[in-house]
């Protein structure tokens, strides 16, 4: 699993874009790394969404909302990804 570092101190939990070329890209904050680390990972495939699910990686106040948003926009980016 790739990871990046930001500096910024305008958190976001899930970035999640459309890149140049149209397809999807997520990111997902690294929760159990705050608030010494700020790490994103990418999560470019169904098993590191699920990584992401199960190691809690996403998680809080509303953690419901934050699992269903990673599940969709996780299976998004590897529907994008199947040739």
């Amino acid at each position: 699993m790739a990871t990046t570092t930001t500096s910024s101190s305008n958190l976001r939990s899930l970035i999640y874009e459309v890149t140049a070329d149209g397809k999807p890209s997520l990111q997902v904050l690294d929760q159990l790394l705050l608030p010494a680390d700020k790490v994103y990972v990418n999560v470019p495939n169904i098993q590191t969404t699920w990584s992401v699910i199960q190691k809690m990686q996403i998680r809080g106040t509303f953690v419901q909302k934050g699992v269903s948003y990673v599940m969709d926009d996780g299976r998004s980016v590897a529907l994008s990804s199947k040739e």
